[in-house]
């Protein structure tokens, strides 16, 4: 969300281009979008938040019904079954 409100004030385009800079390897090149059209991948970009979970945090619980998805850019996530 720092990133996301660092960017509030700046032009439509300028942060876009910083978007797609920052972000266009995490999502273009990840298994799950790698053959979607770039047009596609633009706007998931553009949809993207940033937020930043510490050690201990819970991502998601088991049993929750999921309404987003997580890109990690950093760190490690552990899955308990």
């Amino acid at each position: 969300q720092a990133c996301s409100e660092a960017f509030a004030d700046l032009p439509p385009q300028l942060r876009f281009e910083l978007q797609l800079h920052m972000y266009l390897d995490l999502v273009g090149k990840s298994d799950l979008f790698r053959k979607t059209r770039p047009r596609v991948v633009r706007q998931i970009i553009m949809q993207l938040e940033d937020i930043i979970f510490l050690p201990g945090d819970w991502v998601a619980r088991s049993g929750e019904i999921g309404d987003c998805m997580y890109f990690i850019v950093r760190g490690r996530c552990t899955v308990f079954a």
